[in-house]
């Protein structure tokens, strides 16, 4: 009986703090700059862009399609926000009512225009490793 439990025990544990890969597949419409990858873990981080539990970058030197991976992520809710830095300048510039002028991308495509997504519209749960295809596309007029 006592080894069954400790069996059981290792066995939840471990199961507890697995780890997940998310291999990443990237469309980069404008050949040049940077892509920058934020992993946010929570609703106020997201909301606040604040605190990315992990991060990441791609250099891009052409149109096309570009891998990475994104290692060690416990179970849970996630949110990747993700946009081309075009001129390398570490921001991602937009005009003067806030559109981006740089392409940009989330872990769900959210049905939104004229407003930044909400969390609950690019959230996803991680349960297992997984392969994500995202298209960073410009913001146009519909």
């Amino acid at each position: 009986m006592r080894s069954s439990f400790s069996l059981l025990f290792l066995f939840l544990a471990g199961a507890l703090s697995a780890q997940h890969t998310i291999n990443l597949t990237l469309e980069a419409p404008i050949g040049k700059g940077t892509i920058l990858i934020a992993v946010y873990g929570s609703e106020a981080d997201f909301d606040e862009n604040e605190n990315a539990i992990k991060s990441g970058k791609v250099v891009v030197s052409k149109v096309g399609t570009y891998q990475t991976t994104l290692e060690d992520l416990p179970s849970g809710k996630y949110v990747l926000a993700l946009f081309q830095d075009v001129n390398d300048n570490g921001k991602l510039d937009t005009n003067f009512l806030g559109i981006p002028k740089e392409p940009y991308a989330f872990s769900r495509s959210p049905k939104v225009k004229w407003r930044a997504p909400k969390y609950e519209e690019v959230v996803f749960d991680l349960q297992e490793s997984q392969d994500l295809k995202l298209v960073l596309k410009k913001w146009k007029k519909r």
